[in-house]
């Protein structure tokens, strides 16, 4: 049997003969739930004192903590299980089922060492009807039955087989918050409880040394080692895993997740800041390898306090709708003021949502254009243009085969040109705007604008992938690159592959504006491009728009008819303009502007 086992039963023999004698163990009439070994200089002072060796035992001595709740109070503790037979609709009454055995107490770990709960048990006693269950004196249905005061004088948190201290765990929860790992507070807790091993040793090893120097005689006296760290019979000491430690903290942090939720939701949201953070959801673990939450959105008051957070799948305001609403009704009910003012990088995009959840933020606003161009004449269609709209294969079908007639009746030396966009889902993706499948294909000429409906096909038309790699139907395009590879991608097509920059019977409008000398970035926007040269401004308002509906709405047509069809104009203005930048065939003449 080991030493901390042998004190501990001994401690038990006690503590019956206190409570026999006086009705409450001596730690309880000195005012105190703990009972501590002697200091360990006064341990090895009587040991040196005896007429016998001196040996390590009273150093492997724990401190312990006497649990025994029905002493101080009068409540009748009674059993909450349901399966319980209650008497006359009155519940259980629980009675004494002694001390535990196996083992006599729970060890629990603290900051540099560890302590035993010693406690008793109550049952509920089958023969009288009970439902027979015997419980610990901490368990969560006598805790619950004890007077506030009393049950927070319990020290720790206590798991299956063991505990850890609520002192030491409200350390970790602050180090945890602060970037400490598990991993770091396992090794730092090793550190500091084989630091209080040795420090207990070097006692040891004193007392040894003043005993050897009284000797007037060779002392051939044996003297017992010091226990390792992990001896059980000895120290039996104990430092917790990153394991243990990480299940406790989630533990944790379940049990106290409802005193945050509170403390959150008294805080004021007077002025609103938010955004979705991508870096965290990184670290989180994916199932069957996909990402579960690719984002955290976090949104905080006035004073920089969070006022709620929650990870989401996707970049999408609908997973954080019901949190807004939640917040409001809130901070109605704790009567603090709605809020009146909203900061994110995203107006355009959030104000919708965050107008409708918080209705304050809409009260008594004038909305005003973020649009770059707002001051310029806004771009439109013509009402000389036809929108043709094409929802099956066979229409689509039969609008490319008459742009292919009409290509097949011009003269071999021409060229047919085109203007060509692509359209899909803006926010259902993972992170908001990942590609989705292509749900129109918009082809314009002149005087008529095809809108192709291919959400629902599996495979394009013949005609279709003729026209889209055809060198001599010159197609212009803005961002041809990332359009093509979608249609290649999810219609498993052969598309223009790239050549020298430049790929055969497409014409990237971005590349063309900048030879020009129109913009300065190959990649500028339509609207930009829409400025410079036509003077008008191209709103993107219904950019963000269920391209996948049955029925598109009057307003998504005009858009992406008038979207692809501007790219004509555009086109025809560079045309005439000089390109800029390329070298010169000759000796330039005297007063010739160059670049």
């Amino acid at each position: 049997m080991g030493a901390v086992q042998s004190y501990l039963i001994q401690l038990k023999d006690r503590l019956i003969s206190e409570i026999d004698s006086h009705g409450l163990p001596n730690c309880y009439r000195q005012g105190s739930f703990w009972i501590r070994p002697i200091d360990p200089y006064f341990a090895m002072r009587n040991a040196l004192a005896s007429s016998d060796p001196v040996n390590p035992t009273s150093l492997y001595q724990p401190v312990v903590f006497l649990w025994l709740p029905h002493l101080l109070t009068s409540t009748s503790f009674t059993c909450m299980n349901p399966s319980c037979s209650h008497l006359n609709n009155k519940a259980k009454p629980l009675s004494p089922n002694g001390w535990n055995s196996d083992p006599i107490a729970r060890q629990v770990v603290t900051m540099d060492s560890s302590y035993y709960v010693m406690t008793q048990r109550l049952q509920c006693d089958s023969r009288s009807g009970g439902c027979g269950k015997s419980m610990n004196l901490y368990d969560p249905i006598i805790m619950e039955q004890l007077e506030p005061g009393l049950a927070a004088s319990f020290p720790a948190f206590l798991t299956h087989c063991s505990g850890i201290d609520k002192t030491l765990m409200t350390l970790i929860r602050a180090g945890v918050a602060h970037r400490m790992s598990s991993s770091a507070w396992s090794k730092v807790l090793r550190e500091l409880h084989v630091r209080q091993h040795d420090l207990q040793e070097l006692n040891y090893l004193h007392a040894v040394m003043l005993e050897i120097s009284r000797s007037h005689q060779d002392n051939t006296q044996t003297y017992e080692p010091f226990s390792a760290f992990d001896n059980r019979s000895g120290w039996a000491g104990r430092s917790p895993s990153r394991w243990y430690i990480n299940t406790i903290y989630q533990d944790y942090m379940e049990h106290i997740q409802p005193y945050l939720d509170q403390c959150m939701a008294i805080l004021s949201a007077y002025i609103l800041k938010w955004d979705h953070s991508f870096k965290l959801s990184k670290l989180l673990m994916k199932l069957a390898g996909q990402t579960t939450f690719v984002s955290l959105f976090t949104l905080v008051n006035e004073l920089e306090q969070m006022r709620w957070q929650a990870f989401v799948p996707t970049k999408s305001l609908v997973h954080v709708e019901g949190g807004l609403e939640e917040m409001v009704k809130s901070l109605e009910s704790y009567g603090l003021p709605l809020p009146i003012l909203g900061f994110t990088d995203n107006v355009a995009s959030d104000q919708t949502t965050f107008m409708r959840c918080i209705p304050s933020l809409a009260k008594d606003v004038e909305i005003i254009s973020l649009d770059e161009f707002s001051k310029l004449p806004r771009a439109v269609l013509p009402e000389s243009v036809t929108i043709q709209q094409c929802k099956s294969l066979i229409e689509i079908q039969t609008a490319c085969d008459t742009i292919l007639v009409d290509f097949a009746d011009m003269d071999p030396d021409q060229n047919l040109v085109l203007a060509c966009d692509i359209e899909w889902e803006f926010l259902t993706g993972r992170t908001g705007t990942d590609p989705q499948k292509t749900a129109l294909i918009t082809i314009a000429r002149p005087s008529i604008v095809y809108l192709m409906r291919v959400f629902h096909l599996t495979k394009l038309p013949t005609s279709l992938i003729t026209i889209l790699n055809s060198a001599r139907i010159q197609k212009i395009w803005q961002n041809a690159g990332g359009d093509l590879e979608k249609l290649a991608r999810y219609f498993s097509i052969q598309v223009p592959q790239k050549v020298q920059k430049s790929r055969q019977g497409v014409i990237e409008m971005g590349p063309l504006a900048k030879s020009k000398n129109v913009v300065t970035r190959a990649n500028a926007s339509l609207a930009a491009i829409t400025a410079a040269t036509l003077g008008q401004n191209l709103s993107k308002e219904d950019r963000i728009s269920s391209w996948n509906a049955s029925e598109l709405s009057r307003d998504q047509m005009i858009y992406a008819a008038l979207d692809a069809w501007i790219l004509l104009p555009i086109y025809n203005y560079l045309h005439m303009l000089p390109s800029s930048g390329e070298a010169l065939k000759s000796a330039s003449q005297t007063g010739q502007l160059v670049l």
